[in-house]
C-alpha cells in the first residue's frame, strides 16, 4: 500500500496533492522545492539573460507580421509556419515568465512547467522558424523579391534570427540549469 502512494499518477492537476491542511486550517504545500544552486547575484543575472532571449524571440517572430504587407503575407505555405513559430515563441516566454515569478525556490509543479519543458519548447521553436525561413526563401526564388523587397527579404532573415535566438535558449538552459531538489 505504501509503494502504492509513493508513486504519484499524472494527472491535469495532481499537484493539488501536494498541499495538505495545517492544524489552524490553512493549506501549506508539502511537495518538492527546487532550489537555485547559485547566489542571488548569479540568479538574476541568469533570470535576466534568460529573459532577454525570450522577449527577442518573440519580438524577432511579431515583427514580420508588422513589416509592411507583401505578397508572401496572403500564402498559406508562408503563413501557417509563421503561426507556429510566433505561438512556439510565445510558449517560451510564458515558461519563462513562470520560472521568473517563482523565484529562487521552484515548487515542483511550476519546475515541470518552466527548467524542464523550457529546452523543449525553445528547440521546437527553432524549428518552426527554420522552417518558416525556409518556406519564405522558397518562396522569394520562385516569385522574385516583387515590389517591396526590403520587408520581402527581411521576413525571413527575422526567421533566420528567431530560430538563433531560441537555439540559444536551448543550450543557455541545457548549460545553465542550475535548479536543484
Amino acid at each position: 500500500m505504501e509503494k502504492q502512494n509513493s508513486k504519484k499518477r499524472w494527472r491535469r492537476r495532481s499537484y493539488l496533492s501536494d498541499f495538505k491542511q495545517d492544524a489552524t486550517g490553512q493549506y501549506v504545500y508539502s511537495g518538492n522545492v527546487y532550489t537555485f544552486d547559485g547566489d542571488e547575484s548569479e540568479r538574476k543575472r541568469f533570470t535576466l539573460t534568460l529573459g532577454a532571449l525570450c522577449i527577442l524571440s518573440v519580438a524577432a517572430a511579431a515583427a514580420q507580421e508588422f513589416l509592411p504587407g507583401t505578397q508572401m503575407s496572403n500564402k498559406f505555405y508562408a503563413l501557417i509556419p509563421w503561426l507556429l513559430q510566433f505561438l512556439g515563441s510565445v510558449s517560451v516566454v510564458w515558461a519563462y515568465a513562470r520560472l521568473a515569478w517563482g523565484g529562487a525556490k521552484l515548487r515542483e509543479y511550476v519546475y515541470n512547467a518552466s527548467v524542464k519543458q523550457l529546452p523543449t519548447r525553445s528547440l521546437v521553436t527553432a524549428v518552426f522558424s527554420f522552417a518558416t525561413a525556409a518556406s519564405e526563401i522558397i518562396y522569394i526564388c520562385i516569385n522574385g523579391l516583387g515590389d517591396r523587397a526590403a520587408p520581402t527579404a527581411l521576413r525571413p532573415v527575422l526567421s533566420l534570427i528567431n530560430g538563433a535566438l531560441c537555439l540559444s535558449i536551448h543550450l543557455y538552459m541545457k548549460g545553465k540549469t542550475r535548479y536543484r531538489k
